[in-house]
């Protein structure tokens, strides 16, 4: 995968969605910086970029390990939350459910259809409790 070791704050100015295509054009798949703009991290978790968190420390480590080999092979297991480039295995921490629509490759939508037992069920117990606020089809 294409893993982009940035600085501080990535993405910030970077509100809208095509930050992330740009990335994701080039071939980028992940993210490693000591912090993200909300946004973008927002953005970039809807549609499949990965954004890895490490201390200032962690990073500036990594860049001077890329500087001196910069094809040091690197690969991330998203499930183990395990990222290794050249010697170094770094753990990192991630939200579960960006984790799991990331892993399965949903979206926004794929993702809130896995519930759609569980929301028809509520509707057909809200429905029946209130019988006028059906909606006309």
């Amino acid at each position: 995968p294409g893993i982009l070791v940035a600085g501080d704050n990535f993405g910030c100015g970077s509100s809208r969605e095509a930050a992330v295509y740009a990335l994701l054009d080039y071939g980028v798949t992940a993210v490693i910086a000591p912090s993200f703009a909300d946004i973008f991290r927002s953005n970039a978790g809807k549609n499949g970029l990965l954004t890895i968190a490490l201390d200032a420390e962690k990073v500036q480590n990594l860049t001077d390990m890329l500087i001196d080999q910069p094809a040091m092979p690197a690969d991330i297991n998203l499930p183990a939350q395990r990222l290794t480039i050249g010697p170094r295995q770094l753990d990192f921490d991630i939200d579960a459910r960006l984790k799991h629509r990331l892993i399965n490759g949903l979206d926004d939508l794929a993702a809130t259809l896995q519930d759609l037992p569980r929301i028809e069920d509520f509707e057909g117990g809200y429905y029946a409790a209130r019988p006028w606020s059906i909606p006309r089809r």
